[in-house]
């Protein structure tokens, strides 16, 4: 294998600018309209979706629900920033999706809908590139069936809804995809309304007092055999988040007030007083977006304060929410309206300073080698470009040799996504931090650890020296390849042993030898 390059990837994308962002004074929170051409029917779910996972493309919003009222066909569209893209090939009147999640670069959809052409979909589908696909044989149900909530848990799908069967298996509005098939997760003698995962286990939330019999009060936790109380459970099963570490729902006074209330050394403690709300009432939602929280109660929506520990109202278009989501640090609303002036869905932001979409992973590199570390940002809302600079344990580094360190390798590209060091030396290592700035202000990705070590790429038979006689061996090791079809010396790492191998072991060889490693 060719172990020349070695690279920290954190990829998003490279500072998408709004073209009608807000103005330079427009730094602090602040709604912004979706598209136009995004705007009729119903929005019901979002989220954020990274089809090649660590791959070089930038992750989208994904927004799902119906396209006019009651009768129009499903929608589903992604948005990458600055432009709108349908995803709905097939999907008929009468359809809608409600629930989307990312499954490891794969796209889930579930909702009410039964045909889907080319393929027969039962309510539950995922996404090829170009169609939609089906997950067995769906999930099905005696009276109007749906899956209401999708999560990834364990690495597989789990839905929650109201569905009693998918094929021969029988469910109890839960099950979760094992790659095969729909498998029973317990039975609900309610409708599952929210998935959450939380310190390690799967949260349910719904309209449910009961789970196989066990009394669990409109919430529950699988212990990975069954469900379990939440303490005494709460009084309102719509929707719960994950906050800073805290599981977070609602729960309802004896007057009807409703609260948030967040579970903390074994109870349900409330949040401040009543979440804010208007003469509509209903659809309650709740939604962590970076270390912000936020709540809506219909057409209103708060933010948690943690100075005065209060919910403060935001400025929002005046929309029934059917859902608070995040992508990244800002918070999508998602919401029913038939004027497309209603504009159905939109963002908060906090801030428009840029973020940081994937964080950079650590690496360990032998010395004298290139190292890359490279990462891009998102940014919303704010029309100047984005800076770059890199920090080697909180001190800046810069262009040109010993740039990272006393003398350490060559750097470039210290004010780029991707900063480069050529003949990385021991005294380069240490955490390294992104740093992207706009005109609002800046943000440092996690560290990222480099790890040089003494090791030659090329002495393969480490006896701490690159010679003769490891050409020797990977000249052997390349034979044994080709009589036992094995790939022991695929240097270049592309999946067949063949003359390139050795060319590229050959040029590392001397490229060792040359820099005196080992």
């Amino acid at each position: 294998m060719n172990r020349r390059i070695f690279s920290l990837i954190s990829v998003c994308t490279v500072g998408i600018v709004v073209a009608a962002g807000p103005a330079a004074g427009q730094c602090g929170p602040h709604h912004e309209s979706a598209p136009a051409d995004s705007t009729v029917g119903m929005n019901y779910q979002s989220c954020s979706w990274d089809a090649d996972g660590s791959g070089p493309n930038p992750p989208q919003l994904v927004i799902v629900g119906q396209c006019v009222g009651d009768s129009g066909p499903a929608k589903i569209m992604r948005w990458d920033g600055q432009t709108v893209t349908t995803m709905c090939p097939g999907f008929t009147v009468n359809d809608s999706v409600f629930a989307a999640v990312d499954w490891d670069g794969v796209l889930v959809v579930g909702g009410r809908f039964h045909y889907v052409e080319p393929s027969l979909l039962d309510n539950v589908g995922f996404w090829s590139g170009s169609s939609w696909h089906p997950l067995g044989p769906g999930l099905q149900g005696w009276f109007e069936p749906y899956v209401w909530t999708l999560a990834v848990y364990e690495g597989q799908i789990v839905a929650g809804g109201r569905f009693d069967y998918s094929g021969t298996s029988t469910l109890g509005n839960i099950a979760r995809w094992d790659g095969q098939a729909w498998q029973p997760m317990g039975h609900f003698n309610g409708i599952v309304n929210d998935l959450e995962v939380h310190d390690g286990s799967l949260v349910a939330v719904g309209e449910f007092t009961e789970a196989d019999g066990v009394p669990v009060r409109h919430i529950a936790r699988w212990d990975g055999h069954a469900w379990q109380p939440i303490g005494p459970g709460v009084a309102i099963g719509e929707d719960a988040t994950v906050w800073r570490g805290l599981l977070v729902t609602f729960d309802a006074s004896v007057q009807g007030e409703v609260f948030a209330v967040q579970w903390n050394d074994g109870a349900w403690v409330p949040m401040g007083g009543p979440i804010p709300t208007d003469a509509l009432g209903g659809r309650l939602r709740l939604c962590a977006a970076g270390d912000d929280l936020y709540a809506s109660c219909s057409t209103v929506v708060s933010h948690w304060d943690d100075a005065t520990h209060s919910w403060i109202v935001l400025d929002v278009p005046g929309i029934i929410h059917f859902s608070l989501d995040a992508f990244g640090p800002e918070l999508v609303l998602t919401g029913g309206a038939g004027d497309v002036l209603a504009r159905p869905w939109g963002r908060w932001l906090q801030d428009a300073v840029p973020w940081i979409c994937v964080q950079p992973l650590p690496v360990t590199s032998p010395v004298f080698r290139t190292v890359s570390l490279h990462g891009l940002a998102w940014t919303s809302g704010y029309a100047e470009p984005i800076t770059y600079a890199w920090t080697r344990d909180g001190v800046p580094v810069v262009d040109g040799p010993a740039g990272a360190s006393p003398g350490g390798g060559v750097v470039s590209g210290a004010q780029s996504p991707t900063l480069t060091i050529d003949g990385v030396r021991p005294s380069d290592a240490g955490a390294y931090r992104m740093v992207v700035a706009n005109g609002c202000g800046d943000r440092a990705s996690e560290p990222a650890a480099l790890v040089v070590t003494n090791d030659c790429a090329t002495d393969i038979n480490h006896d701490g020296v690159a010679n003769s006689t490891d050409v020797s061996d990977f000249i052997n090791l390349w034979f044994q390849d080709q009589l036992a079809g094995t790939l022991e010396a695929d240097w270049d790492a592309n999946g067949v042993s063949n003359s390139t191998d050795v060319s590229a072991f050959i040029n590392d060889w001397f490229e060792d030898t040359a820099a005196g490693c080992g």
